[in-house]
This record gives C-alpha cells, sequence and structure tokens, in this order.
C-alpha cells in the first residue's frame, strides 16, 4: 500500500562506485554530449518502466526525481572517492569553459562580461586548475564576476533539470517531477531549477542539533527555503549517520529522531523522506 518516491537518475549516488551511470561516461560533466547520448539510453528504457508503473496508471510510483544533488561543475575530490572505491572525476575545464563561452553568447549581459573580455579572462583563471567547483577567490574576484559565475552555475544546473525532465516526459512519464538541492547552496538561485520541475527539496542534514550554533544554523537553512520555495520539503532528511574512517561516531540520544523532526516542522518543514531510514553500508544508526 506503500507509495513510491523513484530516484532513477541518471546519477543516484547512493554509494555505487560510478554514482549510477554507465562507467564509460560516469566521469564527464553532465552538459558533455557523451553523457547526455549514454543518459538518454537509460532514461528512455526506464521511462518505458515508469509509465507502466506510475500511480496515474494504477500502480504505486507517485513521484520521480530528477538525478539527485546536482551541482556545476560535477567533479569529486580524489581522496574523497578512493575512500570508498568510487571513480573518481576530475574537474573537466575545457568542457567547463566551452559551456561558460557559449552561455556569455546566449545570455544578456554587459559587454564587459563577453569572450574575450578583462573579465572572461580572469574568470577564466579562476577556473582552470583542480579547484572542485566555480567558486570565484572572495578575497581577490570583484562583485560582477562572482554574480555572474553564480549566474552561470544556477543556468546550468537549470538546464540540466530541463533536460532530464524533457527525456521522462518524452517517455510518457506524467506524474509529478521533483529536484533534490545539495545542502548548503544558498547562493544557489533555485528558482532555475523550479522552473524545471513540479516540486523542488533540499538535503536537510542535521544530525546532532545540540550548540546554539548548530540551532542557529537549522533555524536560517529551512527559513532560506520557505522564502525561496514556499514548500519546505526534504527530499534527503538525515535519518542515521554517515560514518567512515575518522568521522565521529558517538551515538544518537534515545529521543533524537523525535526531537530533531519535530524542530523541523516547527521550523516549516512540510515534508520528509527519510535517508537512510534502514541501514546499510556506510549508514548507522538508521531506525531499522
Amino acid at each position: 500500500g506503500l507509495l513510491v518516491l523513484l530516484r532513477p537518475g541518471p546519477i543516484i549516488d547512493d554509494e555505487w562506485p560510478t554514482r549510477g551511470p554507465a562507467p564509460d561516461v560516469c566521469t564527464l560533466e553532465r552538459s558533455d554530449p557523451r553523457f547526455r547520448a549514454r543518459a538518454a539510453e537509460w532514461l528512455r528504457a526506464v521511462g518505458s518502466v515508469i509509465r507502466e508503473e506510475e500511480l496515474t496508471a494504477g500502480g504505486a510510483i507517485a513521484l520521480v526525481q530528477v538525478d539527485n544533488e546536482v551541482f556545476y561543475p560535477h567533479c569529486t575530490e580524489a581522496s574523497a572517492t578512493e575512500a570508498d572505491a568510487s571513480y573518481h572525476i576530475p574537474y573537466q575545464v575545457d568542457q567547463v569553459l566551452g559551456d561558460f563561452a557559449q552561455w556569455l553568447k546566449d545570455t544578456p549581459l554587459p559587454s564587459t562580461v563577453q569572450v574575450g573580455s578583462p573579465l572572461f579572462d580572469r574568470v577564466r583563471a579562476v577556473t582552470n586548475g583542480s579547484a572542485p567547483a566555480w567558486t570565484p577567490d572572495l578575497a581577490t574576484s570583484t562583485a560582477e564576476e562572482r554574480t555572474v559565475a553564480f549566474r552561470f552555475v544556477s543556468d546550468r544546473i537549470g538546464e540540466y533539470h530541463g533536460w532530464v525532465t524533457q527525456q521522462l516526459r518524452g517517455e510518457g512519464v506524467t506524474v509529478p517531477i521533483a529536484a533534490n538541492v545539495k545542502h548548503g547552496l544558498a547562493y544557489f538561485d533555485w528558482s532555475t531549477t523550479a522552473r524545471e520541475v513540479n516540486i523542488t527539496g533540499c538535503n536537510n542534514y542535521f544530525d546532532d542539533p545540540r550548540t546554539p550554533e548548530e540551532f542557529m544554523n537549522l533555524m536560517w537553512w529551512y527559513g532560506l527555503q520557505r522564502a525561496r520555495l514556499g514548500y519546505s520539503w526534504a527530499t534527503e532528511f538525515w535519518c542515521g549517520k554517515w560514518l567512515e574512517l575518522g568521522q565521529d561516531t558517538s551515538v544518537f540520544y534515545p529521543r533524537h529522531y523525535e526531537y530533531v523532526v519535530m524542530l523541523g516542522i516547527a521550523c516549516g518543514l512540510r515534508g520528509a523522506n527519510f535517508f537512510m531510514f534502514v541501514e546499510r553500508d556506510d549508514w548507522h544508526y538508521s531506525p531499522l
């Protein structure tokens, strides 16, 4: 009698070595044509199954999530991926700069930020390295550079959500489609994703809000979601604790889960997908 929130990917994370995609494209940027071609194959295959099993066809699938924690650029730290036996995803400088140049051509911006301008060269210098994210140095970049960079990131994330949604709709999927915004992306313009899906949810990772600082952080994060989304919903509500070498291994208090959930509701939380509800892999202290 349970309904299903389905997470078909293309990227699902969940400690899969490739994070979900086929090994031959799992280290590529989401905007790479080779990744898109393989992802489209998968979405065509899984879409044909979803439409036969969704709620509107008499099945149990009530909601489908686009990818998971979409970020741009798409890369990982080598040390972290080695620890959990995952593929290391290097920073694809050429792909990102190509995306950026095309975005500048398609986006109405002042002439000072077009390809070949001093600003473009400075932003390119910021990204031309092994940095794991498109985040201009706050100490050396200008306000204009930061505005352009973060707008570009938001547009790329929104565009990808729209592309996956289009693939699923093209296969006849009719149930609502959701997005899961990675926790901590305070600067990200969530409206770019909200335009592409039916409902936008966020990670809400507060496993031990005991200190005043952590409590205020929780209040701020829920307030931000309510202000930007209107409907505060946790596509991943931490239920248990991620443990690996060097991680905090302290156990929860007996009433931890009741406290955290009630506190979330008091701060405006209106829906929660518990993650993980059942212990597995590196997830411990889950309810089951």
